[in-house]
């Protein structure tokens, strides 16, 4: 942008009219302070909240009690058989003839386990159920926080653009007046500066036409209303330190409680080939004599008939079973993996904002609050200024972004610790936008 004037007193005057400006506030410093109230929302409640009310983990603590009721019914000893039997039935007028009759209680006592392997069974599947239940959870809180952060980068992003938006108006504001005061000012800058700030208009707009939407789905997952969230909370929490133990980890347990039940089924097909003994105790009436004592004994083959098909679908379980091993072992390699893959991506992220944040934007924030006394000298333009604004801009949008992307790389990693996934997807980038915008392109709304 060419000077304003070339005189002392113009000078002094685009000083005092550009030192006014919210240049050296930031849009980001602003959010975070909004955002740092006691009744901000943040991501641990909208977790706690998700989890709670997820109907997918109440039909799993469901599945879990039926499957626990099925455990005291299966098993056990088949009920007792009462059997009456009457023969030799005759009648004469010269003759009559008792019949014979007996009544016979028989228990049948399956052997080989066939009584404990259903039970056996039953309680696999209750183990299994209940090891859907870390898995369903963690996921449940993934997708939650992956809707906190969203919310959480558009209402930043907003704060931002508002922040700049005024920068710009105020920016426009003084090339206006100077023009009404008769200091030569180009044209072409003031109608740079005023496309500036509708550019800036249009994007918070758009931004703020989307946020309902990005306030809804998070509601949708809470359960809450959208006049119940209020403000996110924009202090970013603390990275994942916590170690995990992959001998607990939930993704492998349930492929251990799968191998446990396959080899309980496997028992159980294999103590159906197994005999049944049944013994009888009763009572008989018959001619010549009014009562006795009589036992018996049965015994029943199983499947005896078709051992060679049960032979084969025991082996075929134990097969599936004994699969799941080396499956185990690949899962938990490729869980290490992604998680150090996610561990370097924090590192990365974290990395580039806190040189962002703590050296690149307050160097240039210091070096802009240092050449303002210089446009009384003519050392510094007020195009220099403008230019300063526009690298602001871009450095607060990369903030955003930067910070957006840590909090998905951060629900990435924290996923990992319940995850049944083998592995997770690759980022698009570290420096992504958990709006949809790059960081190469947060820089266009101020022109050059």
């Amino acid at each position: 942008m060419g000077c304003i004037g070339a005189t002392h007193s113009t000078a002094q005057w685009v000083v005092a009219a550009v030192a006014g400006l919210a240049l050296l506030g930031s849009g980001v410093g602003e959010a975070a302070a909004a955002g740092a109230a006691a009744d901000a929302y943040t991501e641990q409640r909208a977790v706690e909240k998700a989890v709670a009310r997820a109907p997918l983990l109440h039909a799993v603590a469901a599945k879990v009690r039926a499957a626990e009721g099925n455990v005291g019914s299966a098993g056990g000893l088949p009920p007792p058989m009462v059997r009456l039997t009457v023969s030799e039935l005759s009648y004469s007028e010269h003759h009559q003839k008792q019949p014979t009759a007996w009544v016979m209680v028989e228990q049948p006592l399956p052997l080989g386990g066939q009584v404990e392997a259903p039970r056996a069974v039953a309680r696999s599947q209750v183990a299994l159920a209940q090891a859907d239940a870390p898995t369903q959870a963690g996921e449940v809180a993934y997708a939650a926080r992956l809707a906190f952060g969203a919310w959480r980068a558009a209402v930043q992003r907003r704060a931002v653009l508002r922040h700049h938006l005024a920068d710009a108006e105020a920016i426009e504001a003084v090339l206006v007046r100077s023009l009404g005061g008769g200091r030569p000012v180009s044209s072409l800058r003031q109608a740079q500066a005023q496309a500036d700030a509708e550019g800036l208009r249009v994007e918070l707009v758009a931004l703020e036409a989307g946020l309902p939407a990005l306030q809804q789905q998070l509601a949708q997952w809470t359960g809450e209303s959208v006049e119940d969230l209020g403000q996110p909370s924009l202090e970013l929490p603390a990275a994942p330190t916590h170690t995990i133990d992959w001998d607990a980890h939930p993704a492998l347990l349930k492929l251990a409680s799968q191998q446990r039940a396959l080899q309980a089924r496997a028992k159980a097909e294999s103590a159906a080939a197994g005999w049944t003994v049944t013994p009888g105790l009763g009572l008989m009436t018959m001619d010549e004599m009014p009562w006795g004592l009589m036992l018996s004994l049965a015994l029943r083959p199983g499947d005896w008939p078709d051992r060679q098909r049960s032979a084969a679908k025991v082996a075929a379980t134990h097969g599936e079973a004994t699969a799941l091993m080396p499956m185990r072992q690949d899962k938990m390699l490729r869980m290490r993996a992604a998680l150090a893959q996610a561990d370097g991506e924090l590192k990365q992220l974290q990395v580039r904002r806190q040189s962002l944040v703590e050296r690149v934007i307050p160097a240039l924030r210091r070096a802009v609050q240092a050449a303002l006394p210089g446009l009384a000298s003519g050392a510094v333009t007020v195009a220099d200024i403008l230019e300063a604004e526009h690298r602001l801009l871009t450095y607060d949008l990369q903030q955003v972004d930067l910070e957006g992307a840590w909090l998905q790389a951060r629900a990435r990693r924290i996923r990992l610790e319940t995850a049944e996934v083998d592995g997770m997807a690759v980022s698009a980038g570290a420096g992504g936008s958990a709006m949809g915008t790059s960081a190469a392109d947060t820089g266009s709304q101020m022109s050059h």
